[in-house]
């Protein structure tokens, strides 16, 4: 959405950008498809370049529902991430595998994990978020417990919000 890596709103915490070189992005991101999902709109998804046809498949269902929906799409950028091109699918696929980015959809207010983040929650196994942090440029000045803050706040969300299908038939 940015050209010229800029902070946004969605550029997470720790980030270095061209408007925040020093220290890095001190705020945490904003969940733009939560607030969108507030909103009761007809559709709204999450996906990742790195997952072509997780996107294929919700566009595809997008455009059959009536009303307004929206598509969160992570697209790795490597000059402002600061990796090799080479690695842009693997750079998306970590940021789904450390539970950072989760794929999921909305429909008529409830939540669903979608492709790799359902498999994820049902094996119950996260990538630590530390390997997709060192993967880049952006994230190097982020000392340790600046990462274990995150890690922890993503193993939060996904112990409470997100369940698997056998968590949902228990409860």
């Amino acid at each position: 959405m940015n050209t010229g890596v800029q902070r946004s709103g969605t550029t997470p915490k720790g980030a270095i950008t061209a408007n925040t070189p020093i220290r890095g992005k001190f705020q945490q991101k904003k969940d733009l498809p939560g607030i969108m999902a507030a909103h009761n709109l007809s559709y709204v998804a999450t996906c990742s370049a790195a997952y072509p046809l997780d996107l294929y498949d919700k566009v595809k269902k997008a455009v059959t529902l009536p009303g307004v929906k929206y598509i969160h799409i992570q697209i790795p950028c490597p000059p402002g991430w600061g990796f090799e091109p080479r690695f842009t699918v693997k750079m998306g696929k970590l940021a789904v595998e450390t539970g950072l980015f989760e794929l999921y959809e909305v429909e008529h207010s409830v939540v669903r994990l979608t492709g790799a983040s359902q498999k994820i929650a049902d094996k119950r196994s996260l990538v630590p978020v530390e390997e997709y942090f060192k993967a880049q440029n952006r994230f190097r000045l982020m000392d340790a417990a600046a990462i274990e803050e995150i890690q922890q706040e993503i193993n939060r969300r996904w112990a409470g919000t997100f369940k698997t299908e056998e968590d949902l038939d228990e409860g």
